[in-house]
């Protein structure tokens, strides 16, 4: 139908948005690498978008990304990846980092 069509326009809309943000912090740290992200660089990125907060610190992030890939949830964040974060990755995680902020925001109040 149309509105399907629709719909998945948009999230090829977004997915083409997010690969430009992820790999504008990929360029910076290794122009060879831009499907890796390194775990640096999602710190800066986490940074940018105020994810990492007095609240939600980068100690917290680190730990969050450890329990997700012994959890097999992210798959390319391990000791072997030398701490690289794929694209699919990443997606996999902005909901995650979302709603941690949004329950570290809430407790602000």
């Amino acid at each position: 139908s149309l509105s399907e069509v629709s719909v998945m326009a948009e999230i090829s809309k977004v997915e083409a948005e997010l690969w430009n943000i992820f790999t504008y912090y990929t360029l910076h740290s290794d122009p060879t690498q831009p499907e890796q992200l390194k775990v640096a660089r999602f710190m800066a990125f986490a940074k940018d978008c105020q994810i990492m907060s007095p609240t939600l610190t980068q100690a917290q992030i680190n730990i969050v990304l450890t329990r997700e890939a012994r959890n097999k949830r992210i798959k390319s964040y391990n000791e072997a990846s030398a701490g690289y974060i794929s694209f699919y990755d990443f997606i996999n995680l902005l909901p995650l980092f979302a709603q941690l902020v949004s329950i570290f925001w809430v407790g602000c109040l």
